[in-house]
């Protein structure tokens, strides 16, 4: 999901990259092609006000992942400038463009989008200081990338209950608009039967881990397909 965004990734150097300066987001264009987006445990209250929200396998576990779009390369949420649409939220692995971390054996590097449009603009801002080190801004930013796939990664914990817990269906989701008809394939969501059936034991632990609110996040999310559909 998230290499779709980058088209030439580069890991941040202290001696090539000292004097390059990174403008702020103006638009969302490098989020045109993308269908789904994985979203962390703290994004998911606000995330399910407007966007689907269901689960995909990733790796060896499983994401929550907000739909965009109905066929594939495709967000209905972004218009030809690159503008999102208001009210729908953003992801923040959307907005943490153009950087990305990238995992060199067990440490954990900032890395960032050369082809990104605002790299070296008159209104950019220098990311390392005179001797190569990240200054306040590149902390700001390493700060906030790291925070978004720590949680990202923490989540994966918490839906690993669900997994062990076995309250995970595939299903294929169906959106129908103007006689057409759309499949999206590759999805899971919540087995509320399942659910229903858990002992108090097994419900206490997904309580105080967090996996509940998920839980309730994705079937409060479910009346959103309006919202695609609308985009259609």
């Amino acid at each position: 999901m998230v290499s779709k965004m980058f088209k030439s990734p580069k890991l941040l150097n202290k001696v090539e990259d000292k004097d390059i300066t990174i403008s702020p987001l103006k638009n969302y264009k490098h989020a045109r092609n993308l269908t789904f987006m994985a979203v962390s445990r703290q994004e998911l209250a606000e995330a399910s006000k407007t966007l689907p929200l269901f689960f995909a396998k990733d790796g060896d576990g499983v994401t929550p992942i907000v739909i965009l779009g109905v066929k594939d390369n495709e967000n209905l949420f972004v218009n030809k400038s690159g503008e999102w649409e208001k009210n729908i939220y953003i992801p923040a692995l959307i907005r943490s463009y153009p950087f990305v971390l990238s995992k060199q054996v067990d440490v954990y590097s900032l890395a960032y989008d050369v082809e990104y449009e605002g790299l070296n603009k008159k209104d950019g801002q220098k990311i390392l200081d005179e001797n190569g080190e990240l200054n306040e801004y590149g902390k700001n930013v390493m700060n906030f990338v790291q925070n978004v796939y720590t949680d990202l990664e923490f989540t994966k914990n918490i839906t690993k209950l669900l997994s062990d817990n076995e309250l995970f269906k595939d299903i294929n989701a169906n959106i129908e608009k103007d006689g057409k008809k759309f499949v999206l394939s590759g999805l899971m969501q919540i087995d509320t039967d399942k659910l229903n059936t858990l002992s108090d034991d097994k419900l206490l632990i997904l309580v105080k881990s967090g996996a509940l609110n998920l839980v309730y996040s994705h079937l409060a999310s479910l009346s959103n397909f309006k919202n695609l559909a609308e985009n259609i």
